[in-house]
């Protein structure tokens, strides 16, 4: 490689492999002659230059000895250089051709090159080559004209000027000739733009493709890999390409009938996707996630397969791991299920006997029973029935999930209706009011919707403020999915249960919905402080969100907001 400052450089030599060799052997050529038939100088002189800006251009003649015979006999050139015939072929040259002295001053341009360079011919001959191609010098027309003395070819790459001074990348040929037996060059120019955009574009794909985070391949119509990526060559542990060109697909995946799979699938134009177990050489496997696509030529005949392939053996252990983690839970839950029933049937029995006994004892005792003794047997029936309140309770949690139905549409109207008929007796004891506007149907479940009404407007009544009756309201909107950020597509529900009750401090806003969280001595209300981790579970249970909001003796404001309409199993 031999190289001029930072304009040129130029590749020597350039071979067509064997290729001419053999054409030469053939046609009965001499070793030198096959020698000087298959090299060529190449020559690059194409820059990173801006072609979209005008630039400047050498307004001197390149300054290099002149034959002096050549230039006084050039003058005796006619109008016509090199006669009618010589004209006639000159003109009809498919490329930009321009003539020049051997010094590079041009004499003469064809048509082609007059329309593609912007430069009237007579014009064109006061110039010098210099002036049209980019970059040269006298470096560059030495080493041209020893090259085409040893009669050698040079094909020069670099970027040619038109007459607006904006500039074309070009390839050029460039040959020795006699024209009214003086010597001279030729310079066939030939436009490149769009092949070099061509290679640009193919190289960034190439490049993209060699890259790629995922392992690319290319397949043939019998299963034999004939392009892989550096990525397919890390999957499979190789060192390089050549351990995976040539074989067989089949060879690298434990499945037989994957391969067959993939060409049937693609072989009418469709596609094909799985994971599989795929196999390295040194027996080790894997789980390959292949996308596999058809390969066709220009006459869109099936040629083969391109596959995509990545790596998912962590994220299918990952899956194997939930889903045992799953089937674990599921016989969890059943576990709790059976305690939940134990807990139901085997501890409530003895809460029912103390009960029972200690009714038996007053009666029996009568008026025998001292004051203090009927005070220990009221206790005991006391905690007996908070602790059966609190199992109830708990079983009232765990059912939640355990015992859950399917989702249909529900009429929150009609459940709150109901919901008022059973609290009737709490709002006439405390004076209170509910008001309940137009509530919509929602997918849910319809004994738990009920049950979630009924805690948090039976709350509202219960913590009223002392001479204050009590009043609730229920009322609903429907927002945007987005106001909520909830794991749903669609419109959402947002019910809202405000009172003018004792309210809270605010800081205390979360601890409520903790089960058996009480913020009040229990002598002072009723209740086992489960009733909001209930309303919690249900509303989540929902795919929805509870929030508190509240201020000590301002009331207490309740924003549930829930899906209009609940994911199907099946979906995404």
């Amino acid at each position: 490689m031999a190289h001029f400052g930072r304009n040129f450089r130029i590749a020597e030599p350039f071979r067509t492999v064997q290729y001419l060799n053999r054409c030469s052997v053939k046609k009965g050529y001499t070793m030198q002659e096959r020698k000087n038939l298959s090299r060529t100088m190449r020559i690059d002189i194409l820059q990173d230059v801006d072609t979209s800006k005008p630039v400047q251009r050498p307004t001197q003649p390149t300054q290099v000895p002149r034959d002096t015979k050549t230039a006084d006999n050039i003058q005796s050139l006619s109008k016509v250089i090199g006669g009618k015939d010589f004209q006639q072929l000159f003109q009809s040259a498919y490329d930009a051709t321009l003539l020049t002295r051997p010094d590079g001053t041009i004499v003469d341009a064809n048509l082609r090159a007059v329309q593609f360079l912007g430069y009237p011919r007579e014009r064109v001959t006061n110039l010098d080559v210099g002036q049209i191609i980019y970059s040269w010098g006298p470096e560059l027309l030495l080493t041209v004209q020893s090259t085409l003395q040893s009669d050698r070819f040079v094909l020069l790459q670099a970027y040619c000027a038109r007459s607006d001074r904006s500039l074309f990348p070009a390839e050029i040929s460039i040959i020795s000739l006699q024209v009214a037996e003086q010597p001279h060059l030729g310079f066939f120019i030939r436009d490149i733009t769009v092949r070099k955009e061509a290679e640009s574009k193919l190289r960034i794909g190439s490049n993209a493709i060699e890259n790629a985070a995922s392992g690319i391949a290319i397949v043939d119509a019998e299963g034999f890999l004939q392009f892989v990526n550096r990525s397919m060559v890390q999957l499979w542990q190789m060192e390089n390409q050549d351990g995976l060109l040539e074989k067989s697909l089949a060879e690298l995946l434990t499945d037989p009938e994957t391969l067959p799979a993939i060409l049937t699938a693609t072989q009418n134009g469709g596609r094909w996707s799985r994971e599989v177990e795929a196999r390295r050489s040194n027996g080790s496997t894997f789980f390959a996630l292949i996308s596999a696509a058809p390969n066709t030529d220009e006459e869109d005949q099936f040629i083969g397969v391109v596959l995509s392939v990545e790596d998912v053996t962590e994220r299918k252990l990952a899956d194997e791991k939930l889903h045992k983690t799953l089937e674990d839970l599921a016989k969890s839950n059943a576990s709790l299920e059976q305690f939940a029933y134990v807990v139901s049937h085997d501890l409530q029995e003895p809460l029912r006997k103390v009960s029972q006994f200690g009714e038996l004892l007053k009666k029996h005792l009568g008026s025998k029973i001292t004051e203090e003794a009927g005070g220990y047997v009221e206790r005991m029936q006391d905690a007996a029935h908070r602790m059966r309140d609190l199992i109830n309770g708990i079983l009232e949690l765990s059912r939640i999930s355990t015992r859950a139905r399917g989702f249909i549409s529900v009429d929150l109207a009609s459940i709150a209706r109901d919901v008022l008929s059973d609290l009737e007796v709490r709002i006439m004891q405390t004076q209170g009011t509910v008001n309940i506007g137009e509530l919509p149907p929602v997918e849910a479940e319809k004994i738990q919707m009920r049950q979630l009404l009924q805690n948090l407007i039976g709350n509202a009544l219960k913590f009223h403020r002392e001479g204050i009756p009590p009043v609730v309201t229920v009322q609903t909107r429907i927002v945007a999915q987005d106001d909520h950020a909830l794991p749903i597509d669609g419109h959402v529900c947002e019910l809202v249960i405000e009172d003018n009750g004792i309210g809270f401090d605010p800081s205390q806003s979360e601890r409520i919905f903790g089960i058996f969280q009480r913020l009040h001595r229990r002598g002072e209300y009723e209740g086992t402080g489960i009733g909001l981790a209930v309303c919690r579970k249900i509303v989540e249970r929902h795919n929805g969100t509870i929030s508190a909001e509240s201020q000590p003796g301002e009331g207490t404001r309740f924003v549930i907001c829930l899906p209009l309409h609940q994911p199907h199993p099946d979906a995404g």
